[in-house]
C-alpha cells in the first residue's frame, strides 16, 4: 500500500512530497473545500433569517454556482467582519491552479508548500464562517426574543384597550383587529395566546367566538 501524507491534520509539510502525496492532497483540499461551501450555505441561510432577502432564491442560485460565483453572492448578501473576503479571494485563485493548471508529470516540491498554505487558509476561512454562524443565530435569538416581548405586551394592550365582553374578558378578534391596526405581526393568534400560557374562552352557543379573561392576560 502507498503510504501518502496526512494532509487534513498535518501541521507540517511532506518530506520529499511524491506525485502520490499531492494527489492525496487535492483530494483532501477538495473535501475540506465541501465543508467550506456547506458553511457557506449556513450562513446565507441564517442570514435570511434577519434581513429577508429572499434566502431560498439565493440559496438555489448558490447551490447551482461555482466556488467564485458562490463566493461573490455570500460577500453580497453577508457583509460581518467575521469573513475575510481578501482571503476568500486568495483561496478561489489556489484553488483554481490545483484545478486547472496543476499537473503531477510538472510536479515541484514548491506546489507541495503552496498546497499546504491553501489547506491551512480553507481551515481558517471554515473557523470564520463558523464564528458568523454562531454570532448571526446569536442575533436572530435576540431579536426574535424582542420581537416576542413586544407582541405581548401588544396583546396585553388589546386585552385592556377591547370592549369588555360579559364583565371580564375581550374578544380575540377585537385583539387581532388592535395588532393589525398597529402594525404587529403574527401567524395564528390562538396559538401564539397559548404560547404565552394564556386560556382561551368560549361559551357552548358560540363556539367560533373565542376570548381570553383580562385579568389573566398580564
Amino acid at each position: 500500500m502507498v503510504q501518502v501524507h496526512n494532509w487534513a491534520d498535518s501541521d507540517t509539510l511532506p518530506t520529499n512530497p511524491t506525485v502520490h502525496d499531492m494527489r492525496f492532497g487535492i483530494g483532501c483540499m477538495n473535501d475540506l473545500l465541501l465543508v467550506l461551501t456547506e458553511k457557506m450555505a449556513k450562513l446565507l441561510n441564517n442570514a435570511d433569517k434577519s434581513t429577508s432577502y429572499g434566502g431560498s432564491k439565493i440559496l438555489k442560485e448558490f447551490n447551482e454556482s461555482t466556488f467564485g460565483r458562490q463566493m461573490n453572492i455570500l460577500k453580497a448578501h453577508y457583509n460581518g467582519a467575521d469573513i475575510t473576503y481578501s482571503k476568500m479571494s486568495h483561496l478561489l485563485n489556489e484553488r483554481n491552479y490545483f484545478i486547472h493548471d496543476y499537473q503531477t508529470k510538472k510536479h515541484k516540491t514548491t506546489d507541495a508548500k503552496r498546497l499546504f498554505d491553501l489547506i491551512k487558509l480553507i481551515k481558517t476561512l471554515t473557523g470564520q464562517l463558523n464564528n458568523a454562524n454562531q454570532r448571526v443565530v446569536k442575533q436572530n435569538k435576540t431579536t426574535q426574543n424582542k420581537g416576542k416581548n413586544a407582541l405581548r405586551n401588544g396583546i396585553i394592550a388589546a386585552a385592556r384597550n377591547s370592549t369588555v365582553y360579559d364583565g371580564a374578558y375581550a374578544k380575540l378578534s377585537d385583539i387581532g383587529l388592535y395588532l393589525n391596526n398597529n402594525g404587529y405581526e403574527y401567524d395564528s393568534l390562538e396559538e401564539t395566546i397559548k404560547s404565552f400560557g394564556w386560556t382561551i374562552y368560549w361559551d357552548r352557543s358560540h363556539e367560533t367566538v373565542k376570548y381570553v379573561k383580562i385579568i389573566e392576560v398580564k
